[in-house]
């Protein structure tokens, strides 16, 4: 059936408000990890929002089905190797570079889209990817003497984040949201406490802002975001629902000069901006957007 234009500006807001505790993610996940320790912090993250939406909506897990189960492990397992390629980049490669190099997935979400849809992305979308990586671009670019090791791992990352997110609009429609969702936050929330174990430090923060930092990215990043990407990223397309997640750095740049009195550099608002009109230019009255799952 056609999706009602209210249903698509709905899921643009949604995942937006999504895209934006992401983006504030970066202001507590760094004083977190720095008290917790990288996995540790998200092991706790993704296996307390697994458990809320367990607890939540348990009466919606009574038919579970294996099918969903199996989906929700491999798109769990894809996610955690996201969250684990970027990790290990992040040792080698600076944090601007990274930040740049993650944000390529927008760019290549159509291309992955081409591959394994029948829904090829417009000549719009394609222009709107690009104006969106050259924003990320102009944001984080500060000069690139050489590609380290720790480039090519978040170069990874990006690849697999943007198969994840096309990944999601076509195999989501197919499950209960929340099912498939709290599958997948405990497949990442158990491999990133299986990949702890040798370091030993699983145990309980007892810092109060660790536990904030937890908190905040378990219930708004992860429990609400990832909800919300799961159910409603299938009422618009795989490229246009890329081109707003791009605007994470965006939010992060204005969460970190509101709450940290951190101002952006000029090239941060100019990037914004760009990102901003690639988002714009990807929508248009022509575009249409087919679905056969009515919302629940």
């Amino acid at each position: 059936m056609n999706v009602s234009p209210y249903l698509v500006l709905k899921s643009r807001i949604l995942l937006l408000m999504a895209t934006f505790f992401w983006g504030l993610t970066f202001i507590y996940v760094k004083e977190g990890t720095a008290i917790t320790g990288v996995w540790s912090f998200l092991a706790w993250r993704f296996i307390i929002a697994a458990m809320l939406l367990l607890i939540i909506f348990l009466r919606r897990f009574r038919n579970l089905s294996q099918k969903t189960l199996i989906k929700g492990f491999f798109m769990g397992l894809l996610l955690a190797a996201s969250y684990l390629f970027q990790t290990i980049g992040l040792q080698t490669s600076t944090v601007a570079k990274a930040a740049f190099i993650t944000g390529l997935f927008v760019v290549f979400i159509p291309f992955f889209t081409a591959l394994t849809s029948d829904h090829k992305p417009t000549k719009r979308q394609y222009l709107a990817a690009f104006i969106s990586f050259f924003g990320l671009a102009v944001m984080a670019f500060e000069g690139y003497e050489h590609i380290s090791a720790g480039d090519l791992w978040v170069l990874a990352c990006a690849v697999s984040f943007a198969i994840y997110v096309v990944w999601v609009s076509y195999e989501t429609p197919k499950h209960d949201s929340i099912q498939i969702t709290t599958i997948q936050l405990f497949t990442v929330g158990i491999v990133s406490a299986i990949g702890i174990i040798p370091a030993g430090n699983m145990a309980i923060p007892l810092s109060l802002p660790a536990w904030e930092a937890i908190l905040f990215c378990a219930v708004f990043a992860t429990t609400f975001s990832y909800t919300i990407e799961n159910h409603y990223q299938k009422f618009i397309s795989e490229t246009e629902a890329g081109i707003i997640y791009s605007l994470e750095p965006v939010f992060a740049a204005g969460g970190a000069w509101i709450l940290l009195s951190e101002m952006p550099a000029l090239k941060v608002w100019i990037g914004a901006a760009l990102i901003l009109a690639g988002m714009l230019s990807s929508i248009s009255k022509k575009d249409g957007h087919q679905s056969t799952i009515e919302p629940d």
